[in-house]
């Protein structure tokens, strides 16, 4: 499932300007918060993570003197909101902002996933159009090789939602002067190969489907008359309808997945990686 990044919020008190900075983050799982933060602070740096059920504290202790830059606290009720703060020793030095976290269970987070809703519709529509067909298959009015086809057109079309939906990366930062802001080293990149991909890709569906504007329709009655397996009438529109059904609705669904909850996955998943050093 997709992870739920919380807000940050305002540090309860001041942190000293000679302080290590550190900028946490909280993400929401099933009776669980992951927890990552980046610093400035020194590699050999121990951290402490207080936890609180109370926005400012007071906060109990999780870990002390933890080596690396993520937690994971299990065994929450879902529903609670828990505060988390980290620290570079145990009083108010190298103070972290405050994360509030709310985890929340498989149903709750499909209530509240801008997909809950359009998946459901489109798992619905799918699961209606494969018992028309397969009533077609069994009164003889399209042959069994369709429901292939069928499937075949619904990975088509998801995967091409898939390489529409890919985001591309954003512009690099830059100052009030126009200067790129330098990103910090690391260990390993983000590969890009997949973005210039679909890229490609997409460029080259638009231009080939705008210069065969005239010849596509002729193609799709061929193809219906294969799906259909016949030259009748009725059989060829209900192969082109099952070409169309299936290949949008496919479409849909990838373009949304990759939106809503890849996108953020992949997201997520790059910015761990910049804070490998």
């Amino acid at each position: 499932m997709t992870d739920i990044e919380q807000p940050p919020v305002q540090a309860p008190f001041p942190v000293a300007a000679t302080a290590p900075s550190i900028r946490l983050r909280g993400y929401a799982r099933n009776g669980s918060a992951q927890l990552y933060w980046s610093s400035d602070a020194p590699a050999d740096t121990r951290f402490t993570i207080r936890r609180s059920k109370v926005k400012g504290g007071p906060y109990e202790d999780l870990q002390t003197a933890l080596a690396g830059t993520q937690y994971r606290d299990g065994n929450l009720v879902n529903g609670t909101t828990y505060y988390y703060v980290v620290f570079v020793i145990k009083d108010a030095t190298g103070q972290s902002n405050e994360v509030p976290v709310t985890p929340l269970s498989v149903l709750d987070r499909t209530k509240i996933s801008p997909i809950g809703g359009s998946a459901t519709a489109i798992v619905i529509a799918i699961a209606i159009g494969l018992a028309a067909l397969l009533w077609a298959v069994l009164t003889g009015i399209a042959p069994a090789a369709s429901l292939m086809w069928a499937m075949a057109c619904l990975a088509l079309g998801y995967f091409f939602g898939f390489l529409f939906g890919i985001p591309h990366s954003t512009s690099p930062a830059t100052t009030s002067t126009g200067a790129a802001v330098s990103s910090p080293p690391s260990a390993l990149a983000p590969s890009s190969n997949l973005v210039q991909v679909s890229d490609w890709l997409t460029k080259m569906v638009v231009g080939i489907s705008l210069a065969s504007m005239q010849t596509i329709w002729p193609f799709l009655k061929v193809v219906a008359m294969y799906v259909a397996g016949s030259r009748n009438p009725a059989a060829n529109a209900f192969g082109m309808a099952l070409i169309i059904f299936f290949s949008i609705i496919g479409f849909v669904y990838g373009y949304i997945q990759m939106r809503v909850t890849m996108s953020i996955e992949f997201a997520q998943a790059d910015e761990r990686m910049a804070e490998v050093k």
